[in-house]
């Protein structure tokens, strides 16, 4: 025997009457708490005051890193802003092999209009 479907306001007061009775139990008031703490270094206020520990920290500052990529940085800059060298030139054309273009696609034809100068032409020389 099926059940008859509750209104919406019948599931709501089902819903909050569970979870009032989960709230009672001191294990799901934890869980709560703990999820809620979940993610909150990703406010921007906690973002903030990250940032302001790692600033005031100064052994931070002192470890040196040692990257390929860092050292080519560090050899390139002389303590001035690097100089705009502008956009790099483009590729010669034969630099490259590139494809072909593609061939140019017949005009697609009506066959409604092919057929009605067929038939233009059929009647005009049977006259």
């Amino acid at each position: 025997m099926e059940e008859t479907p509750q209104s919406e306001a019948a599931q709501a007061l089902e819903i909050l009457r569970r979870f009032k009775l989960a709230c009672e139990d001191p294990a799901f008031r934890a869980s709560v708490r703990r999820a809620s703490k979940k993610d909150l270094y990703l406010t921007v206020q906690s973002k903030l005051l990250s940032l302001r520990e790692i600033v005031e920290r100064d052994d931070v500052l002192q470890v040196p890193v040692d990257h390929p990529r860092l050292w080519t940085l560090r050899s390139q800059y002389a303590g001035a802003p690097q100089k705009s060298l502008g956009t790099p030139a483009a590729p010669r054309p034969g630099a490259h092999d590139h494809l072909p273009p593609r061939p140019l696609a017949p005009a697609p034809r009506d066959r409604r209009a092919t057929n009605g100068l067929g038939n233009l032409a059929h009647v005009m020389a049977n006259l």
